[in-house]
């Protein structure tokens, strides 16, 4: 009877570390659509740190009790320099574009949604993340943010695999 209720316990604790989470708003297309739900894994960071092109949720720290889903862009102590063109990790005299072949849509160039998009320089600091949604012209994300940058600990997990598509 004790391994069962510990067995009981152990599976309730692996539980508590996934939940499903629905996406509202066009802002991941096309990765994600409004209407899908998928599974967040809530200690994803626990011992580890975001990695570029990790999909996570997060709250704003002016809006606590609305949940964003956007992409890992920039770490921390990198220089990004977004453009019409792409977004680019410049390190003194290198730079470098990200590839980003996610936010293609067929037939389209992985850049089409920043085109017209005004240069803009952001240097992530310390502890913080640079998110953008994969549908660059319809998303709220570090571009629009007060303050662009997302602390580790506002990050409340990472997306694993779409459960339920719309």
């Amino acid at each position: 009877m004790i391994n069962l209720i510990l067995l009981l316990s152990l599976f309730v604790a692996k539980l508590s570390m996934f939940s499903p989470f629905l996406v509202d708003g066009p802002s991941m297309q096309p990765t994600l659509q409004s209407g899908d739900v998928f599974i967040l894994n809530k200690d994803a960071y626990a011992v580890s740190q975001p990695k570029r092109g990790d999909i996570v949720v997060f709250f704003e720290s002016d809006s606590p009790d609305y949940l964003y889903v956007k992409r890992v862009i920039g770490l921390p102590d990198e220089r990004l320099h977004v453009t019409s063109t792409g977004i680019y990790i410049e390190d003194g005299i290198n730079r470098k574009q990200i590839v980003e072949p996610y936010i293609a849509q067929p037939g389209e160039s992985a850049n089409f949604a920043l085109n017209g998009y005004k240069d803009e320089v952001f240097i992530v600091p310390k502890d913080k993340y640079f998110v953008m949604g994969d549908n660059r012209g319809h998303s709220f994300d570090s571009r629009s943010f007060f303050y662009p940058f997302v602390p580790k600990e506002d990050i409340k997990g990472e997306y694993i695999f779409t459960l339920l598509e719309k």
